[in-house]
């Protein structure tokens, strides 16, 4: 069994690494928001090619509109994070 630190000078052997998480979950949630709807978007832009144009136009916009929420997402995190 190894010792947790030193026996002469008392310095420990392995120093323990704590992670930290400084990003508020506000950012993480707007974030995973975006993405999923990226892809509802993006999903609704291919099947909807096949059924109508204004239809695939719709999942273009869906895809546009969650990409702007993805990316208010990450800069806030960016912004707020210390």
């Amino acid at each position: 069994m190894q010792r947790a630190s030193c026996i002469h000078c008392g310095r420990p052997r392995a120093a323990t690494v704590t992670t930290v998480e400084l990003t508020s979950k506000r950012f993480k949630s707007r974030q995973l928001r975006g993405g999923v709807l990226m892809a509802a978007g993006l999903a609704i832009g291919i099947v909807g090619s096949g059924i109508h144009p204004a239809v695939a136009g719709l999942g273009s916009l869906f895809f546009l509109v969650s990409l702007f929420v993805w990316i208010g997402g990450r800069f806030g995190a960016w912004w707020q994070h210390e």
